[in-house]
């Protein structure tokens, strides 16, 4: 059965209301503080069926019942709120309603969907477990501008609520020809779907961005490219978060003086009309010294901004929901900006720095944390 343990990660009182400043921009350093309490920890040390060996995507359902990928054996387990095991959905295997490697999942209204890129599929469920749909989702291989001679291949992807499938999911990338240049990032078309598998249009663009080796490479051409969410440190460049129906842009760049410091959040329909746009000013963080021979002892002799970064990885919840992760935290936790689903500030929150964020809802959040023995515990944070 589920362990369920109440614990208080951080309760600050703080006699600072949010701040407005003069030009009135919210002060992001100036929000209230939440307090973010676990309050379900699904998992088990002793019993198999309970306990994982990997956890995945996760997805909650209205009722608050819980869906959870565990990737060895490939299924999908369900749980009731208070953590209680409900049933299995899918096993091993490719006929109807199996899987060889589930990846995202989610809910809509009465059906949940997963995508495994391991067969090239989507398979609808109704919420019981029995098969509803299964449609084609076959990598595709696309040029990356503007470079014409750099290839992407995507896969997986995500169930729209308009029912196509967009994929942006890069997972290798090919040089053609000797001497191609590996870039440092690449533009990578969104591709929408129709359940025919066949490509009905594109739906804007992401960026993926490359890690190079030069170990025994030929030249113009490293031996490993490796894909990368994000540069490696110090980066400002925008980050971009798909939602259901468009995206979270976050302007981040660094500034070259402290006074007047600020970034944007800005949410985008798929059209790329602006829903909502709203800036923050904050206090930058200097880099130490010790901060900055870490980095160079790590990456080179390269460049490094007076400045941190003011956000470093943002999530998006399936309500709208939107955490965004400041920069210059040390110990064991890490500070986290919540924005609600229409745009609005409404506090900050610790949430330990070993966790890795599966699921967001208004109140919630669902984390996968690994104790001691290296073993996956899916826990719950109540965000108030």
């Amino acid at each position: 059965m589920a362990a369920v343990t109440c614990a208080c990660i951080a309760i600050v009182l703080t006699a600072c209301d949010e701040r407005i400043s003069d030009s009135g921009r919210r002060d992001a350093d100036r929000l209230p503080v939440l307090s973010a309490v676990e309050d379900l920890r699904l998992g088990s040390l002793a019993d198999p069926d309970s306990g994982f060996s990997r956890i995945g995507a996760v997805a909650v359902d209205q009722d608050g019942n819980v869906y959870v990928v565990e990737q060895q054996p490939p299924e999908i387990r369900v749980f009731d709120a208070a953590g209680t095991p409900l049933r299995t959905i899918g096993r091993q295997g490719q006929g109807p309603g199996e899987f060889v490697r589930p990846g995202l999942i989610g809910i809509l209204l009465d059906t949940l969907w997963v995508n495994d890129p391991g067969l090239g599929r989507v398979t609808l469920f109704l919420l019981d477990g029995s098969v509803a749909e299964t449609f084609p989702t076959a990598p595709i291989v696309r040029p990356a501008p503007p470079s014409p001679n750099v290839m992407v291949t995507l896969r997986g992807g995500v169930l729209r609520s308009d029912g196509f499938v967009h994929m942006e999911r890069a997972d290798a990338v090919a040089f053609l020809g000797p001497g191609t240049a590996p870039p440092d990032s690449l533009s990578v078309p969104i591709i929408r779907l129709d359940r025919d598998g066949n490509v009905v249009d594109t739906a804007g663009e992401g960026r993926i961005y490359l890690v190079h080796s030069d170990d025994e490479g030929s030249p113009g051409r490293p031996a490993q490219t490796d894909l990368v969410d994000s540069p490696g440190p110090p980066a400002d460049t925008p980050l971009r978060v798909r939602t259901d129906a468009g995206s979270i842009l976050i302007d981040r760049k660094v500034p070259a003086t402290a006074d007047g410091a600020s970034f944007s959040i800005t949410r985008l329909s798929t059209e790329g009309d602006t829903l909502y746009h709203r800036v923050l000013g904050y206090s930058p963080t200097p880099y130490t010294a010790a901060a900055i021979d870490s980095l160079r002892s790590t990456l080179g002799d390269i460049t490094i901004p007076e400045y941190r970064t003011p956000v470093i990885a943002a999530h998006v919840g399936s309500d709208g929901t939107v955490l965004l992760l400041r920069d210059g935290e040390t110990g064991a936790d890490r500070r986290w900006l919540v924005i609600d689903s229409d745009g609005t500030p409404r506090g900050q929150a610790m949430l330990p720095a070993s966790i890795s964020i599966r699921w967001i809802g208004s109140d919630a959040i669902y984390a996968v944390e690994r104790d001691s023995f290296d073993v996956p515990w899916l826990v719950r944070y109540r965000l108030n």
